[in-house]
């Protein structure tokens, strides 16, 4: 289904991988309004540009398409409901959903697109990119957005980069034909430079976090072109394999889900908290959903064709999980063909087991520790007694391997679950 779009970017209306955009989405059957500045003004963020009036145009526009002393807002003249904006990226983006989307429609857009952007924003470079400024004002402004960024800015390369763009959408577009982003979620995407002889299909998508790892020298200088000021303080390390800059490279495109806020991650939210609680007058709760249960079902082997996981904790304090092997349990919901006797085994990076477990209920201390936390994390209930095995340990950061084999080299259907048990 055709959506109601409105492109903009902060590289300017002539931009050839703003208009090729726009073709490729008319072509797509969009209907689509461009409302961008009248020239570049990359790197000016959020800024409004609204607090003065707007004045008749200074100079010609880059590409000469408008002449000096036109008004300030005005059509582009290069095809139908593309309109320039002598001003921020923020003052184009509104005057499309403002001004032109009610004209045109009665309604807002179903969907902002700022960019192509010419050069990539990821990293610290986030914070200051006018295309994902004008993004994050339509995501507040409850539009959902996406801002794009590409290596290239030629008019060569601009029809595969919007066709690039177009897999990025379709791929965020649900069964009725409209954008499926949660209420105040957009996107940041990023897009390597493109080889000539390279379709835009041959390109693969990576699903990113916003990292902090690039800095791109942004210092204070008298004059444009002045070499800047020696940095005194470096960018945080970046140590996340799944951030924009550690995943971005020359066969990747990246795509990092963004918010109009700037809240802190709940991580980093609660240990403030912890320091500052003191300062409050009520308690303060702090949401902070996290993966807390993985499992898998299958065939417990012979021998060697036991069922074996592999996990991680990372961190600097240790972590209470709890494991459960269920075979006996599974018969309730139907299972046909369950382990007897399932007994599981844990093991440290250097091959040592160091727990292990048969029956689950036969120590009653432990076994009431594992049903408390059954109940703490959402496990199923277990019939004491059962043969059924489980584990509740306190482990330090680091790899473990999970065992899972029939006593007597029995054969079955097992579920090997694992539940972070620190879940509060």
């Amino acid at each position: 289904m055709a959506m109601r779009i409105v492109l903009t970017n902060d590289d300017g209306f002539e931009s050839s991988n703003l208009q090729a955009l726009f073709t490729a989405l008319r072509a797509a059957g969009h209907d689509v309004i461009l409302s961008a500045p009248y020239r570049n003004v990359s790197g000016s963020s959020a800024q409004l540009g609204l607090l003065s009036d707007i004045p008749r145009t200074g100079a010609p526009s880059p590409g000469g398409l408008i002449p000096a002393g036109a008004p300030g807002v005005g059509p582009t003249g290069i095809a139908p409901n593309q309109y320039y904006v002598d001003s921020s990226p923020i003052a184009a983006l509104l005057y499309g959903i403002d001004i032109a989307a009610p004209a045109k429609w009665g309604a807002l857009p179903d969907l902002v697109i700022s960019g192509p952007n010419a050069g990539n924003n990821y990293g610290v470079v986030v914070v200051h990119s006018g295309t994902v400024g004008a993004a994050v004002t339509a995501i507040n402004r409850g539009v959902p957005a996406i801002a794009v960024s590409g290596a290239n800015d030629d008019a060569a390369a601009a029809p595969k980069l919007a066709a690039i763009v177009l897999r990025a959408i379709t791929a965020a577009v649900d069964d009725h034909g409209k954008i499926a982003l949660p209420s105040g979620i957009g996107l940041n995407v990023n897009i390597p430079t493109l080889d000539s002889p390279r379709t835009a299909a041959s390109y693969r998508f990576a699903f990113t976090q916003i990292g902090c790892g690039v800095n791109l020298g942004i210092r204070f200088a008298l004059r444009n072109g002045d070499p800047p000021a020696p940095a005194t303080v470096g960018p945080p390390n970046d140590n996340n394999p799944g951030s924009e800059p550690n995943a971005f490279d020359g066969n990747t495109v990246t795509v990092s889900p963004i918010q109009g806020t700037f809240q802190a991650p709940p991580a980093q939210t609660a240990q403030v908290l912890t320091q500052m609680r003191g300062l409050f007058a009520t308690a303060v709760a702090i949401i902070n959903p996290k993966l807390i249960n993985i499992s898998v079902r299958g065939l417990v082997g012979a021998g060697n064709a036991a069922q074996i996981a592999g996990f991680v904790i990372t961190g600097t304090s240790a972590k209470t999980i709890l494991f459960r092997a269920g075979g006996p349990a599974l018969v309730a919901f139907g299972v046909a063909g369950t382990l007897a006797d399932p007994l599981v085994e844990l093991y440290d990076r250097d091959n040592r087991l160091i727990a292990t477990n048969d029956n689950w209920s036969t120590d009653a201390t432990k076994a009431s520790a594992i049903a408390a936390a059954a109940v703490r994390v959402g496990a199923f209930a277990w019939a004491p007694g059962s043969k059924d095995a489980a584990l509740l340990v306190s482990l330090a950061p680091g790899p473990y391997t999970v065992v899972v084999r029939g006593v007597g080299d029995t054969t079955g259907v097992a579920l090997i679950e694992a539940y972070d048990a620190d879940v509060d």
